[in-house]
Protein backbone atom coordinates (compact mmCIF):
# COMPACT_ATOMS: atom_id res chain seq x y z
CA UNK A 1 0.00 0.00 0.00
CA UNK A 2 1.42 3.36 -1.00
CA UNK A 3 1.50 6.13 1.58
CA UNK A 4 1.17 9.71 0.31
CA UNK A 5 4.20 11.86 1.01
CA UNK A 6 4.17 15.54 1.93
CA UNK A 7 1.28 17.60 0.67
CA UNK A 8 -0.15 14.88 -1.57
CA UNK A 9 -2.42 13.74 1.25
CA UNK A 10 -4.25 17.06 1.48
CA UNK A 11 -3.98 18.18 -2.12
CA UNK A 12 -3.27 21.64 -3.41
CA UNK A 13 -4.55 24.54 -1.31
CA UNK A 14 -4.25 28.31 -1.40
CA UNK A 15 -1.29 28.36 1.00
CA UNK A 16 0.86 25.86 -0.89
CA UNK A 17 -0.27 26.45 -4.47
CA UNK A 18 2.76 28.53 -5.46
CA UNK A 19 5.85 29.54 -3.54
CA UNK A 20 7.57 32.89 -3.16
CA UNK A 21 6.55 36.45 -2.45
CA UNK A 22 5.67 37.16 -6.10
CA UNK A 23 2.98 34.49 -6.00
CA UNK A 24 1.44 36.30 -3.02
CA UNK A 25 1.88 39.80 -4.41
CA UNK A 26 0.39 39.12 -7.86
CA UNK A 27 -2.29 36.62 -6.86
CA UNK A 28 -5.90 36.68 -7.98
CA UNK A 29 -7.01 34.14 -5.36
CA UNK A 30 -9.54 35.69 -3.00
CA UNK A 31 -8.29 33.64 -0.05
CA UNK A 32 -4.71 34.88 -0.44
CA UNK A 33 -5.95 38.45 -0.80
CA UNK A 34 -7.97 38.00 2.41
CA UNK A 35 -4.89 36.69 4.22
CA UNK A 36 -2.87 39.68 2.99
CA UNK A 37 -5.59 42.00 4.31
CA UNK A 38 -5.47 40.23 7.68
CA UNK A 39 -1.68 40.61 7.86
CA UNK A 40 -1.80 44.32 7.01
CA UNK A 41 -4.62 44.89 9.51
CA UNK A 42 -2.56 43.11 12.18
CA UNK A 43 0.41 45.35 11.37
CA UNK A 44 -1.82 48.43 11.70
CA UNK A 45 -3.09 47.12 15.05
CA UNK A 46 0.48 46.71 16.28
CA UNK A 47 1.34 50.24 15.09
CA UNK A 48 -1.66 51.66 16.96
CA UNK A 49 -0.62 49.62 20.00
CA UNK A 50 2.86 51.14 19.93
CA UNK A 51 1.29 54.60 19.88
CA UNK A 52 -0.92 53.60 22.83
CA UNK A 53 2.12 52.35 24.77
CA UNK A 54 3.93 55.64 24.14
CA UNK A 55 0.88 57.54 25.40
CA UNK A 56 0.69 55.40 28.55
CA UNK A 57 4.43 55.78 29.17
CA UNK A 58 4.02 59.55 29.01
CA UNK A 59 1.15 59.42 31.51
CA UNK A 60 3.13 57.25 33.93
CA UNK A 61 4.23 60.26 35.99
CA UNK A 62 2.71 63.75 36.33
CA UNK A 63 5.73 65.53 34.84
CA UNK A 64 6.98 65.30 31.27
CA UNK A 65 8.89 62.04 30.72
CA UNK A 66 9.46 61.12 27.07
CA UNK A 67 7.67 63.72 24.91
CA UNK A 68 6.39 67.26 25.03
CA UNK A 69 2.73 68.31 24.83
CA UNK A 70 2.65 68.75 21.05
CA UNK A 71 4.19 65.33 20.43
CA UNK A 72 1.74 63.79 22.91
CA UNK A 73 -1.19 65.29 20.99
CA UNK A 74 0.24 63.97 17.73
CA UNK A 75 0.66 60.47 19.20
CA UNK A 76 -2.90 60.56 20.53
CA UNK A 77 -4.24 61.55 17.11
CA UNK A 78 -2.12 58.96 15.28
CA UNK A 79 -3.29 56.26 17.68
CA UNK A 80 -6.93 57.11 17.05
CA UNK A 81 -6.52 57.40 13.28
CA UNK A 82 -4.58 54.14 13.01
CA UNK A 83 -7.04 52.19 15.12
CA UNK A 84 -10.17 53.53 13.41
CA UNK A 85 -9.14 53.93 9.76
CA UNK A 86 -6.52 51.16 9.48
CA UNK A 87 -7.89 48.52 11.89
CA UNK A 88 -11.60 48.73 12.72
CA UNK A 89 -13.08 49.96 9.43
CA UNK A 90 -11.18 47.60 7.07
CA UNK A 91 -11.36 44.65 9.46
CA UNK A 92 -14.68 43.05 8.60
CA UNK A 93 -15.40 44.13 5.01
CA UNK A 94 -11.89 43.85 3.62
CA UNK A 95 -10.37 40.83 5.29
CA UNK A 96 -13.34 38.63 6.06
CA UNK A 97 -15.29 39.85 3.06
CA UNK A 98 -12.54 38.88 0.64
CA UNK A 99 -11.91 35.55 2.32
CA UNK A 100 -15.38 34.28 3.20
CA UNK A 101 -17.90 36.00 0.92
CA UNK A 102 -16.86 34.29 -2.36
CA UNK A 103 -17.06 30.92 -0.58
CA UNK A 104 -20.57 31.70 0.64
CA UNK A 105 -21.76 32.90 -2.77
CA UNK A 106 -20.37 29.84 -4.51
Amino acid sequence: MAVPVGNALFGDNYLSHAKGWKSWLFTLDHKRIGVMYLVSILASFLLGGVFALLIRMELWTPQRTIMDANTYNQMFTLHGAAMIFLFIIPGIPAALGNFVLPLMLG
